[in-house]
């Protein structure tokens, strides 16, 4: 597939769930009813079909994607299909000190996480920033490649914290590079 400027389209993001309080508060989040979010089943058809369209990449992301029930028997499935050659996802990285090997396991190659802050009273609302930062390395550990951390940031809540993002970036290059 090819858009107007004759680039290669192959990539599909896939939204697996809604539910994040990281993404935004939870007086703002309407929930749906599980009946109108598309069900494992139907994504991996989407991704058979996608596939034959030339699609090879998949990012899992939107919502918190590691809170939907069954996540790592859906991303083992995804990652079998014929014609995916890159499984990854995106996550706020919680729970990846306790899931990262089974992402692996099922099939993920890479992962991306948002930090908005490695403040740990402005990042208390959504959990403990330390296991994200956690998470981070024990996805390296794990053989997740690359491991990016995105970082986008906001005057007033995280411009103070660019030297410990540079930390961070300098541990992790040491990790990776050599």
């Amino acid at each position: 597939m090819q858009d107007q400027f004759q680039r290669k389209i192959d990539y599909l993001r896939i939204s697996v769930t809604e539910r994040c309080k990281y993404c935004m508060p939870v007086e703002e989040v309407q929930w749906m009813p599980h009946e109108s979010i598309l069900s494992f089943e139907e994504i991996l058809r989407l991704m058979r079909l996608s596939t034959q369209l030339g699609f090879r990449r998949f990012r899992i992301t939107r919502g918190e994607p590691l809170v939907r029930k069954g996540i790592l028997d859906f991303l083992r499935e995804g990652a079998k299909l014929s014609g995916v050659e890159d499984l990854m996802i995106t996550t706020n990285g919680l729970l990846l000190p306790k899931m990262a090997f089974a992402l692996k396991a099922a099939g993920v190659q890479r992962v991306n996480i948002s930090l908005v802050t490695m403040n740990p009273e402005q990042y208390h609302p959504w959990g403990d920033v330390s296991s994200v930062i956690q998470g981070v390395f024990r996805s390296l550990e794990a053989g997740l490649n690359p491991v990016k951390i995105n970082v986008v940031v906001v005057r007033g809540l995280n411009t103070d914290e660019l030297p410990r993002f540079l930390t961070l970036a300098k541990q992790y290059l040491l990790l990776t590079c050599c």
